[in-house]
């Protein structure tokens, strides 16, 4: 899809465009419900915004695939880009962090930081893959792809069974009873971190023998 969109914009739309637009799609968001709803972990957030909040996500993840599609296609691409584009990304994790644990009615407390957590990881670990690979290399299952569409999709679920239901159900699983929304919390970290954790090892280990992971990876700048 993000290949036949990028095909219909002219050649002179800096990336950069696209990934600010991907940007204020989430900013929006966050000034929103802390506008309207505060920025605590629990509370009530009308059903409305959270189907707005996944429309505007998932024209963020569409921004955040097309850029990249855009400075290739011109031949723009630059390390200045890269930054703009990582940094914004970097930010947007933490927006979305903030807005998980309010919209599945998590609560305070740890599960609430860990969910604040939970985005940087995946990003921190691609980035970390990158830069001494080289290559930009994503499992089949990713943060900057694959989990955005799972929270846009989660947005419309929590909008349909309300904050109720979210903040009421139970279950027990043998170690005592737990929010369901805890406990779906809890499967998400696991599932993501082991993921990205052994496709990086993964991709470390191919690239072992290759130039410029030699190049890069010298051991004593991780002793220092």
């Amino acid at each position: 899809m993000c290949d036949y969109l990028v095909a219909l914009l002219p050649v002179t739309l800096a990336p950069n465009v696209i990934t600010l637009i991907g940007f204020f799609c989430v900013l929006f968001c966050l000034l929103v419900m802390g506008l309207l709803f505060g920025l605590q972990a629990e509370g009530p957030v009308d059903g409305w915004f959270k189907c707005l909040t996944g429309v505007l996500f998932f024209i963020y993840t569409v921004c955040d695939n097309m850029d990249g599609k855009q400075a290739r296609r011109c031949g723009t691409g630059n390390p200045m880009g890269m930054l703009v584009d990582h940094g914004l990304d970097a930010i947007s994790c933490i927006m979305a962090a903030i807005l998980q644990p309010r919209f599945f009615q998590i609560g305070n407390g740890t599960v609430a930081f860990i969910c604040f957590l939970m985005p940087t990881v995946p990003f921190y670990y691609c980035n970390f893959s990158e830069y001494y690979t080289g290559v930009l290399h994503l499992p089949a299952i990713s943060g900057p792809d694959e989990s955005e569409l799972i929270f846009c999709i989660l947005c419309f679920v929590s909008a349909y069974v309300g904050d109720d239901l979210l903040s009421d159900l139970k279950i027990n699983l043998g170690f005592g009873e737990q929010r369901f929304s805890h406990v779906l919390a809890y499967f998400i970290v696991v599932f993501e971190i082991s993921s990205i954790l052994s496709h990086t090892y993964s991709s470390l280990s191919n690239a072992k023998n290759e130039p410029h992971f030699k190049s890069r990876f010298i051991l004593d700048k991780f002793v220092k």
